[in-house]
């Protein structure tokens, strides 16, 4: 190492002779001899060269950063203070002294030496970056209090076991143990079983492999339809352009879909890979793949090959069945919310009468039914004779008695019920929406109905509906009808129908893509906001996201050249930036990490990260520095495109604003494809272009018929003119209209007081000494989180910062209360240990916390002021 360092001393005396620029501050340069000086501070250390280079920039660019902010502040170093600085520090110096007295006249001398004005500047340097600090520290203290208010909040440390828990899994009015769901899950193992799962190798052509060329030979092809007719127009031939890509680039990959098919079933080799899904369920699915690729899988036998799959976003698709697993009983871990959904069921099921229930409860079974006649079983030849003479019921007893027809009257549920079969379902849902005579054409057997009747309200048989009352209904709904008449007479003017609008306008979508940017006014943006375009260490990547480490995925990307077809078929969405210039500082360090270990153009392997994996590609790595033109460049020309677009769908909005006061005036100033009306709906809901219009809604319901809203409306893809078309105030709902509303809302109170009181139950065993790993082991689990201080976060919990509140005015061992912390949700937290401070506490400590804070507000600050300011590193030469 102190052989480096004199090589390094060498090196500077020579840089000396010929001092390069090393970076640019705005207008203030650091020049290699500077920089080698500032590294021999480390030269006794054990760090390395390029560690000490780092460093030392780091610190001259601070000092450089603040030479310019004195400037900005008007922050000064005046000549007294230099000479008062010179005889406090030096005037016993021999240079300016006599008999060991500061000598004015030596010193007036030494000022007028090149050597003296070099060390007077050091010392105006250093004088003003010392009160430029100073300047800045007074701008970082804070009052004593809020100091103690810190402290307390940094320093007060908990150890804490909580349970969040689910409404719905708590939603019981028997009390159990849930301790003896672990016996039922012994006693009924066999019960709870794995899914079926599947593996299967697949295939895919894509599109993208033929394109290009496709893409060509279309091109050619208009061009000479083009010579033969002048009049077609452009909108005609793009559409035309894209139609005739698509549809040869369909037949083209079919063809080859085919030919590989055959080469699979012949054990030849494809001319495409094959890739493996790893283990899948019937109702999972694979990164961006349709759900009927994992289904086509799961039907085809082992080792068959199914029929070309096509996926519009990619290509062609063969599957082949590879490998199987039957269900077999699962771990307890795999399958604890199923065990706990039927442990709880068993012993409601002891204490619930359904048929009492029903008996009390009538209007719960009350539905729409109707009678309707079924004929089944009918022969293709006969469909289109009975549907002609359904009507006619001679002629349709005729054709029973000849063709043997299945021929029977029924009741079928309309509502809320199952009918015995699946096709009487389909006949029902037919007729709600008015198709009260048709023929079903099944894949097994025809079946013809006609509607008899309906009844708005039936009341089914126990028996027939038994089986389809739920437990849980049973349990929620335990009120009277008359509890909710009352309800609703107290609450009446809650119960109002939602005010309906239906709105128009013009709207004129901010379009960058059809804007051009010359490279001179892109250059010219780059010269003048350089400093918009530093970046610290930064990286451009790319991802796939799984849910489980896959080597053979980072094989199948290190042997092919198709990454965006892989992140299809295996990836799903993160929210990481990718394909974009992003800071490693802003990237999660386990990312940022494995993302700095790996050269560019190359994969990391599989990063563990928020419970999923991620295969990273490296794409491109920049220094700390200014972009260069080239990378910053698209991102100019995109924001210039964006800015330009924005203002001319702002003045063409404008335009049509100032000249029209009401919406039938639009089409003087507006082409009719920027025009829109919307449906009549719902003031609540969403609109067509306009999306969600609460900022404005309470305006609108204010305005004439077909007058104008008071401003434009800035939409997130362009701007609005819009005007009231018609609307239609909210009436008050009656009782039957509300009811649904009513019963949910019951519905949900009880629900919420069972669990509660569930809870309370729990919360008492616990208190009794009770196991809570195991008391909540089925309930979402029971979570120790250690070291907490008043700035904490408690995973899953939306308004943590209050419950860690609420903590910090207990003691160890305190159990709270059930606390609802979401609709769905309640939290109960047992403090294990809590570590207070006190002021006692922070007046020993003031004065090394306070400069502590002095600091980390320092640098704060130097971040944000760095990134406000121009800065050039230059590459350090060979």
């Amino acid at each position: 190492m102190k052989k480096l360092w004199f090589l390094l001393i060498i090196i500077a005396f020579y840089s000396s002779l010929t001092a390069n620029v090393v970076a640019k501050i705005e207008d203030k340069i650091i020049d290699s001899e500077e920089l080698y000086e500032q590294m021999q501070q480390y030269s006794e250390t054990d760090i390395s060269l390029q560690e000490a280079y780092q460093k030392a920039l780091d610190k001259l660019i601070e000092e450089k950063l603040l030479l310019v902010y004195a400037e900005e502040n008007q922050i000064n170093v005046e000549d007294n203070e230099i000479e008062a600085f010179i005889m406090n520090e030096f005037g016993n110096h021999p240079t300016l002294s006599t008999n060991s007295i500061f000598d004015r006249s030596k010193y007036e001398k030494f000022k007028k030496t090149r050597s003296g004005q070099q060390f007077i500047q050091k010392i105006r340097n250093d004088l003003l970056l010392s009160k430029t600090k100073r300047v800045l520290q007074n701008r970082f203290e804070v009052k004593d209090e809020v100091l103690l208010e810190q402290y307390i909040v940094e320093n007060s440390n908990i150890d804490l076991s909580y349970a969040l828990l689910n409404i719905d899994d708590l939603n019981s009015s028997v009390k159990v143990s849930p301790v003896r769901a672990f016996d039922f899950y012994q006693e009924h193992r066999h019960q709870f079983l794995t899914e079926p799962q599947v593996n299967f190798q697949f295939l895919v052509v894509p599109f993208s492999k033929y394109q290009p060329e496709i893409k060509k030979e279309v091109e050619a092809e208009l061009q000479s339809l083009v010579q033969a007719d002048s009049s077609l127009s452009a909108t005609y031939l793009d559409s035309l352009y894209t139609f005739l890509v698509d549809e040869k680039t369909k037949k083209t990959a079919a063809q080859a879909v085919q030919y590989n098919q055959e080469l699979w079933q012949k054990g030849l080799t494809t001319q495409f890979p094959i890739w493996e899904s790893g283990f899948l369920s019937y109702k999972d699915s694979l990164g961006s793949l349709p759900g009927r690729v994992v289904k086509t899988a799961f039907k085809l036998h082992k080792n068959q090959i199914s029929e070309p799959i096509l996926v519009e976003e990619i290509g062609y698709l063969l599957v082949k069945n590879y490998r199987q697993k039957e269900p077999q009983p699962a771990e307890l871990a795999e399958c604890k919310s199923q065990v706990w959904q039927k442990f709880l069921a068993t012993q409601k099921s002891i204490l619930v009468d359904k048929k009492e229930y029903y008996r009390k409860n009538p209007e719960e079974f009350s539905i729409p039914a109707s009678v309707v006649r079924i004929i089944t079983n009918i022969p293709p030849e006969v469909c289109e004779i009975l549907t002609e003479n359904f009507q006619d019921l001679a002629t349709l007893r005729k054709l029973i008695r000849k063709y043997n027809l299945t021929d029977e009257i029924k009741v079928l549920y309309l509502d809320k019920f199952k009918n015995d079969l699946p096709y009487e379902d389909v006949i029902a849902k037919n007729i709600l929406v008015e198709r009260y005579d048709d023929l079903l054409q099944l894949k097994n057997n025809n079946v013809f109905y006609t509607t008899i009747s309906i009844f708005p309200e039936y009341l089914p048989d126990y028996q027939d509906i038994k089986d389809q009352i739920k437990l849980e209904q049973v349990e929620t709904i335990d009120f009277t009808s008359q509890d909710l008449k009352d309800y609703y007479q107290k609450n009446k003017g809650d119960f109002v129908a939602a005010d309906s609008l239906q709105l128009g306008g013009v709207f004129y979508p901010v379009q960058p893509d059809t804007i051009k940017i010359d490279t001179e006014t892109i250059s010219n943006f780059y010269l003048n906001n350089q400093k918009l375009f530093y970046r610290n260490d930064s990286v451009v990547f790319d991802y796939i996201c799984t849910n489980h480490r896959s080597e053979k995925l980072l094989s199948y990307l290190r042997n092919s050249d198709e990454f965006q077809l892989l992140k299809f078929c295996f990836g799903s969405y993160r929210n990481l930036p990718a394909n974009k210039l992003t800071s490693y500082s802003a990237l999660p360090d386990t990312i940022a990490k494995t993302l700095k270990n790996i050269p560019v153009n190359s994969f990391s392997q599989p990063v563990y990260y928020q419970n999923n994996w991620y295969i990273l590609k490296k794409i491109k790595e920049h220094k700390a520095g200014i972009l260069s033109f080239p990378d910053a460049r698209p991102l100019i020309e995109n924001q210039l495109k964006f800015s330009l677009a924005d203002s001319i769908a702002r003045a063409k909005a404008e335009t049509v604003f100032d000249s029209t006061t009401y919406f039938d005036s639009c089409y003087r100033y507006a082409a009719s494809d920027n025009i829109f009306k919307t449906q009549f709906r719902s003031a609540s809901d969403d609109f067509t272009i306009l999306g969600d219009i609460s900022d404005y809604r309470k305006e609108l319901l204010q305005l004439w018929r077909n007058e104008k809203y008071a401003s434009i409306i800035h939409l997130e893809q362009g701007y609005a003119v819009i005007f009231l078309l018609k609307k239609k105030l909210g009436k008050q709902l009656s009782y039957e209209k509300a009811l649904p509303q009513i019963k949910s809302i019951f519905n949900y109170e009880k629900k919420l007081g069972r669990a509660k009181n569930y809870a309370e139950f729990l919360k008492q065993l616990v208190k009794d000494g009770s196991d809570p790993e195991k008391i909540f082991y089925f309930l979402g689990g029971w979570h120790n989180i250690e070291n907490l201080d008043l700035n904490s976060e408690l995973p899953g919990i939306k308004y943590s910062k209050i419950i860690i509140e609420d903590i910090s005015h207990h003691n160890a061992g305190y159990i709270s209360p059930i606390i609802r912390i979401s609709e769905n949700q309640l939290l109960i937290y047992k403090i294990n240990s809590i570590n207070k401070v006190n002021e006692e506490d922070f007046q020993k400590n003031r004065e090394k916390y306070r400069k502590q804070k002095l600091v980390e507000s320092y640098e704060n600050w130097l971040q944000r002021y760095r990134k406000t300011h121009n800065i050039m590193i230059y590459e350090k030469e060979n």
